[in-house]
């Protein structure tokens, strides 16, 4: 067994190639009737009566969900084929949690002491879905994805009828890029998780997917991040599925999944912050001289995302007045976000997002969670408010920063870690791994100001603008866009700063004219939403990398001018309700009031303005086009105009 968890580690960890581990139903402890329909029908009849539990399927011919009763499912699966795909189901009988505690090593077991999950499994108010069942006939499927969070994929067929199997088309995690371009060729979004390819187009590829005919006692496991669809065929079969967080895979979620998954509000499922922070808490008494070398490298991986997930928690002044000259007045005092009362700091959501919140975020009491049809109020995410989006009161006083619990106990805990590791990096016992530098805390934050702006940082400045608006208007902040000519929030804008000839005369004569040309700053400004449509960046993403924002004048390459599709992720308020979308901007320009709002064409608007009900105004559109074609009429009629020559300007004035 040692020997096959060897080559698991080395195909997943350095290959990063799927793996089958075969004929695990050969085992002592295999119970074959255990997964049956007659051991379904028994075992899930500890939930509530077998003839009236209620499940939700998905209906392959239409595909939707669907509510039916277990009983006629169960009749369905003999039959062959089955409409039904019963996915998803987490509430497993635990005589089959405890087969596979019993059948597999410690090492692939769900929430094994491997697993980052292991401290929420007897926690069901926070833990995570995680150990699924799968049961389907002939002709259902899974549409291609690759597993939550970037985690370690495991999936074990427990039962199947004769001549049945599950059919698995896998790519590499290394061609998860391709994967995309494929889906997009195909005017497919591939993180919508929606769509399941043919045979013939994975053929057609020019990567290689691997094709795995899965049987009862097939252990698939899948690397972090590697595309894969399943495709059921012959009749029932029934499978196990369950994932793994390690230290490695939690480090690629915070840098690269988890801000990913925030664009796109796809929902997180697992507490990778949380785990992290518990994972730290439980290894640190452990931490000696005497520790293996595998223990070690994990610890610090994991100190490393900790690290990491405090930093994007912590607001340093100091940032905002240094970059982007925030104007903070001299008697500012930062003041403690209230903490939420105990019991709550395991189990809050982003309302917009979905994404896990580990700590700190905003709530507003007036708004409520409309998306899940819920009364409680209206969460939001630092990096959510950070982006402009939220409720439509995110710019009044009703919406309030609060924590979870003070950041200064998990910064206490951080930096006994940097000490515990100070000390025994000094021991020759251990054989450190050269990947062992963990600053302190202070040089994390305290460093020098091209640091990268965490997202509590920009949250915080965008919750101070809003509350000194009333300011700024008096103090002559508010500029205007050069685009759409609407006001904006100096801070809540762009400059750009590209560097420009301009000619200017300076000898005139009758026969000669020189001119000096001159590089000036182009200074034209942008707001967030003309950010959004004519540059392939976001303020929130300048801000935070200190990126340089170039308008669409001065690229004068226009294939560098491609942008970023934000159409389907950068909502002004709820995700689905997109009458209500400006695509992340502080201020929705279809509640402008005012002086705005009558002189609206008069600042050359090129396009259709929306109406309050977020449809196009008819009526607008056509004085727009009216006092386009006057204006062509006009300039036409300047053009066709002779001059008068400079002896009759000169007879005019004598």
């Amino acid at each position: 067994m040692a020997n096959i968890l060897q080559k698991v580690r080395a195909a997943i960890e350095v290959d990063q190639v799927p793996i089958v581990i075969s004929d695990w139903h050969l085992s002592a402890v295999w119970d074959k009737d255990l997964f049956s329909v007659d051991g379904i029908s028994k075992h899930f009849s500890h939930f509530t009566q077998i003839g009236s539990r209620r499940i939700k399927v998905r209906d392959q011919d239409n595909t939707t969900d669907k509510d039916i009763g277990l009983k006629e499912f169960l009749e369905l699966l003999s039959q062959e084929k089955c409409p039904y795909y019963w996915k998803d189901e987490d509430q497993i009988p635990k005589a089959w949690d405890n087969f596979l505690m019993e059948l597999l090593p410690e090492e692939l077991t769900f929430c094994g002491p491997f697993d980052l999950n292991t401290r929420f499994k007897d926690n069901p108010k926070v833990s995570s879905s995680n150990l699924m069942s799968y049961i389907g006939g002939h002709g259902s499927s899974t549409p291609c994805h690759f597993d939550y969070c970037g985690s370690v994929g495991h999936n074990l067929m427990t039962w199947a009828y004769k001549d049945s199997s599950s059919l698995w088309y896998i790519a590499s995690p290394k061609d998860y890029g391709k994967v995309k371009q494929l889906w997009d060729s195909w005017g497919k979004f591939f993180e919508q998780e929606n769509y399941c390819a043919t045979v013939d187009e994975l053929m057609a590829s020019e990567f290689l997917f691997y094709r795995v005919d899965q049987k009862p006692g097939d252990l698939i496991i899948l690397p972090p991040m590697a595309p894969h669809q399943v495709y059921n065929k012959g009749k029932a079969t029934v499978k196990l599925a369950w994932n793994r967080i390690t230290p490695e895979t939690a480090l690629n979620a915070v840098q690269n999944i988890l801000p990913r998954y925030k664009e796109i509000a796809h929902p997180e499922a697992y507490k990778v912050k949380a785990a992290v922070h518990a994972a730290i808490l439980g290894r640190l008494p452990l931490m000696n001289a005497d520790s293996p070398t595998s223990f070690v490298k994990s610890f610090l991986v994991c100190l490393n995302v900790f690290g990491m997930i405090l930093y994007d928690d912590w607001i340093e002044l100091g940032h905002l007045k240094a970059r982007r000259k925030l104007a903070f007045p001299e008697n500012h005092i930062f003041q403690e976000p209230v903490t939420v009362a105990g019991g709550e700091s395991l189990s809050l959501v982003c309302t917009f997002c979905q994404g896990d919140i580990w700590n700190r975020h905003l709530i507003c009491e007036d708004s409520e969670d409309r998306l899940h049809r819920s009364r409680k109020p209206y969460l939001l995410c630092m990096e959510c408010f950070g982006r402009g989006r939220g409720c439509p009161h995110r710019n009044k006083p009703s919406l309030k920063i609060r924590q979870c619990f003070p950041l200064a106990s998990p910064i206490k805990l951080y930096m006994e870690s940097v000490s515990k590791i100070t000390e025994l990096q000094e021991s020759a016992s251990i054989n450190w791994p050269e990947s062992a530098d963990i600053r302190p805390w202070n040089a994390q934050c305290h460093s020098s100001s091209d640091i990268i702006l965490s997202s509590a940082t920009i949250a915080y400045g965008r919750y101070y603008s809003y509350r000194e608006r009333e300011k700024d208007t008096a103090n002559k902040k508010i500029k205007r866009c050069s685009e759409c000519q609407t006001t904006c929030l100096h801070w809540m804008s762009l400059r750009c700063l590209k560097q420009r000839s301009t000619r200017h005369k300076t000898v005139k004569k009758s026969s000669i004219r020189k001119y000096d040309y001159q590089r000036k700053p182009c200074e034209s400004r942008y707001c967030e939403r003309c950010i959004v449509e004519h540059s392939s960046t976001t303020w929130f993403e300048a801000i935070k990398w200190d990126r340089d924002f170039h308008c669409k004048h001065c690229i004068k390459d226009q294939k560098q001018h491609g942008r970023k599709d934000y159409s389907k992720n950068q909502w002004y308020a709820d995700p689905r309700e997109y009458n209500n979308m400006n695509r992340g901007a502080v201020d929705d320009p279809t509640s402008q009031a005012g002086k705005i709002e009558d002189n609206f064409y008069a600042f050359g608007r090129r396009f259709p303005r929306l109406s309050k009900d977020g449809g196009v105004d008819q009526q607008r559109v056509k004085d727009m086009q009216n006092n386009n074609n006057d204006n062509k009429t006009t300039r036409k009629r300047q053009l066709h105009r002779t001059p008068k020559s400079n002896t009759a300007k000169r007879h005019a004035t004598e």
